[in-house]
């Protein structure tokens, strides 16, 4: 199924590599080039069909996919190549008005309106397929992962090789994260804005079907260790940034140059006192939780905790 849908897609792409090309004769029509105003909306028009054809036709191209891309980052880039529909037909009901105005026996404007709209009634076909490409298992098994496993085999991976995280500070340990939920097929955002706040990494929602999905899977805050009071802060601080809408949350805490469990026992001491803080579970490093939101108390978002063994100091 998967690959009947991609063989589907290379169509589309065929189909706007002709509409490209299409737009690259008119555009050298005297008719256009001569006798179309340089202030006209015919011409914005041109520009917008063009930039269509041309990244559709480039971003739809499948050879890539399962080779040197993820089929979700195929998914993406294609998504990100459709123009928001509201402005394009704006541009285009321009650009009628102004050829049924000024330039009614012009047959170049005339086709490559037509060519504009032609272009357009594909557009809900690649949505189509894109949706269908969306629901197979091997898009769903790069998106489904959780990201929170992603993170923790990351940071055990910190902690049997002190290579990877000795040389970095917090903001190196930070993009280090968003860079392997980038891998795993998350789009991460690095400061992203939530609320009150930017948080350290983002997973904005997907668009669902139809509209705009609101809210994040996952919003993390990263910290480094200095001190229990420090600590509670920071769990304050990642529910300014917290909604009703977000999936999930999580504090991650880089542990330097201290007693490791002890910094653990003073974490849950910590998670203990918070007034945000309910139903916490765990142990040790890691840490289950559901947070209040500062947006609405009333809600809950499950978040999890985990503290980072990055020590580096050696027995006397």
């Amino acid at each position: 199924m998967q690959q009947d849908i991609l063989n589907h897609l290379q169509v589309m792409k065929s189909k706007f590599s002709s509409y490209d090309q299409e737009w690259v004769r008119y555009k050298n029509e005297p008719e256009f080039y001569s006798d179309v105003a340089h202030g006209s909306p015919i011409r914005e028009l041109y520009s917008e069909g063009r930039s269509l054809s041309t990244y559709l036709s480039g971003r739809l191209e499948t050879q890539y996919v399962n080779a040197s891309m993820l089929l979700n980052e195929y998914i993406e880039q294609v998504r990100k190549a459709i123009p928001n529909d509201s402005d394009y037909l704006k541009i285009g009901a321009d650009a009628r008005a102004d050829y049924e105005a000024n330039y009614p026996g012009n047959y170049t404007v005339r086709y490559m309106i037509e060519l504009y709209e032609e272009q357009w009634e594909k557009i809900p076909m690649v949505r189509h397929l894109l949706d269908q490409l969306a629901d197979t298992s091997s898009h769903q098994a790069l998106v489904t992962a959780d990201p929170i496993q992603v993170m923790t085999q990351w940071i055990y991976d910190w902690e049997q090789n002190i290579q990877l995280h000795q040389r970095e500070d917090e903001n190196g340990l930070r993009a280090q994260l968003a860079l392997g939920l980038r891998n795993a097929g998350f789009a991460s955002v690095s400061e992203g804005f939530n609320y009150q706040g930017r948080a350290d990494i983002l997973i904005p929602r997907p668009p669902k079907r139809g509209g705009n999905a609101a809210g994040n899977e996952l919003v993390v805050e990263c910290k480094i260790w200095s001190g229990q009071m420090a600590f509670v802060a920071a769990v304050s601080q990642l529910c300014k940034y917290l909604t009703r809408h977000d999936d999930q949350a999580a504090l991650i805490i880089f542990v330097r140059n201290e007693d490791f469990a002890r910094v653990c026992d003073f974490a849950y001491a910590g998670l203990k006192i918070s007034s945000a803080a309910s139903d916490l579970e765990g142990s040790g490093a890691l840490y289950k939780l559901k947070l209040k939101p500062a947006q609405d108390s009333r809600s809950t978002v499950d978040t999890t905790v985990i503290l980072c063994n990055l020590v580096v100091n050696r027995y006397q």
